[in-house]
């Protein structure tokens, strides 16, 4: 096996949905007790006491090792503050390696300070581009890519994109999506959920509809035309909206309560993590601009439309589960008549999206520090007296 002390692997975690996220990999990691030291380092506060309680019971969570307690505010805010915190942490550290994940400011803060300390960079979802569109996240990508020594990729788009940018062969892992090893490592958990009775649904005749990007959400128009192509679908199957308490509000101050007066469009707050995976896993559509809900409806097998311009999962489109119609009413209730009447195809999920990504990863980290052969050991001998 390997040999030498622990390599500290620190991961930086910036929200619940990464520390989930990554749940597969420390798990997987075990099997490098003697190479690997994985160390959690989660950008904001400790969770509250009910909320840890959940996490760490019941989801089986890992702990982070350290809380930066950094404020959410803007992105040059947030990402200063990571910036900020993180020297101090990674100089007491002194780790081998971080890893980070996705286009968040946490990830990119991190990845700046790490880079300029001279620790190697390792990132989870490497590659993925929104075409036509720069975002702050797919801009934090870009520069998160710019500047990383490992690159993990999820699909062979994203691969390809790496490539073209001038990143080696040698440095690009296609390891598939760890967004499916946490989906079939917590869908058990669905199964004693009782969502679907308490809002008096039954299975594959209800869809869900979820919000949260604020292009969708910060406007009055935009969020008009969404819930109406929503109430119109209502009609002909219920509809949920699976949203943040930020979202309700807003449609509160937008005056667009009404829309949901008949139970046949309804409005779900958040809440439990396996009551959302049991109202997606028995819908028969999603719609969503989240990247998340478009990943694993690609796994689950369910049709989904995506409210969005664009996708950095272009993957899931070209597999045909998923169906770009951006915020238009037309195209949204156009798009959920297909499915409705069966002449929607369903597709398959991309290339080593099968649930052991994580397991590629950590492989791939324990194999990228130096190696020694065990046969090449000194074995220290014990003469016992008679």
């Amino acid at each position: 096996m390997y040999s030498g002390k622990l390599r500290k692997t620190v991961f930086i975690i910036n929200s619940l949905k990464n520390l989930i996220k990554i749940s597969p990999i420390i798990d997987k990691i075990s099997r490098f007790y003697d190479t690997l030291e994985p160390i959690i380092l989660y950008t904001g506060k400790p969770f509250a006491k009910n909320d840890s309680a959940f996490y760490y019971e019941t989801l089986d969570l890992p702990k982070p090792n350290i809380f930066l307690n950094i404020r959410t505010g803007t992105q040059a805010e947030t990402t200063a503050g990571v910036i900020l915190e993180m020297e101090k942490s990674l100089s007491e550290i002194a780790p081998d390696l971080i890893v980070v994940i996705g286009g968040s400011s946490a990830a990119l803060g991190a990845s700046i300070t790490a880079g300029r300390m001279g620790i190697k960079i390792a990132h989870i979802e490497a590659g993925l581009r929104c075409p036509g569109n720069i975002s702050a996240t797919d801009i934090n990508r870009k520069l998160v890519d710019s500047i990383s020594d490992m690159f993990f990729v999820t699909d062979g788009i994203a691969h390809a994109n790496i490539f073209q940018e001038g990143i080696p062969e040698e440095r690009i892992f296609f390891v598939g999506n760890v967004m499916v090893d946490a989906l079939k490592k917590f869908l058990p958990l669905a199964a004693g959920s009782k969502i679907l009775s308490r809002l008096g649904l039954s299975p594959k005749r209800y869809a869900v509809l979820s919000l949260h990007r604020k292009v969708n959400t910060c406007s009055f128009d935009t969020m008009n035309g969404i819930i109406s192509a929503a109430k119109q679908i209502s009609e002909k199957v219920p509809v949920v909206l699976a949203c943040h308490r930020r979202i309700k509000d807003e449609i509160k101050e937008y005056g667009l309560t009404h829309y949901f007066d008949d139970k046949r469009l309804m409005i779900y707050v958040e809440s439990k993590y396996p009551d959302i995976l049991a109202l997606e896993k028995d819908a028969l559509f999603l719609m969503t601009d989240s990247g998340t809900m478009q990943v694993e409806s690609s796994v689950l097998g369910i049709p989904c439309l995506t409210l969005r311009s664009n996708t950095e999962w272009i993957a899931t489109v070209k597999e045909g589960t998923n169906k770009i119609v951006g915020a238009f009413p037309e195209k949204i209730t156009a798009c959920a008549e297909m499915i409705l009447s069966s002449e929607n195809k369903i597709g398959g999920a991309p290339k080593y999206w099968d649930g052991h990504s994580a397991e590629r990863i950590v492989e791939i980290i324990a194999k990228s520090f130096p190696y020694e052969d065990p046969s090449t050991r000194k074995i220290k001998t014990i003469t016992v007296s008679e």
